[in-house]
């Protein structure tokens, strides 16, 4: 398991991403979309994306 920063310049076969709520201050969102860009790229073969209802 690793953060989404620490996961940069690296691949992995499979990628779970278990909270993808972009919900958030409209300040940060910027932010958080980049880094979520940069967990759903480390996949070489199978994303998982989960966002929580609610």
């Amino acid at each position: 398991m690793l953060t989404f920063h620490s996961s940069k310049g690296l691949e992995f076969p499979l990628v779970a991403i278990p909270d993808a709520n972009m919900q958030t201050e409209e300040e940060k969102q910027d932010e958080k979309a980049c880094l979520l860009y940069v967990a759903m790229t480390r996949a070489t073969q199978e994303l998982i994306v989960l966002e929580r209802a609610g």
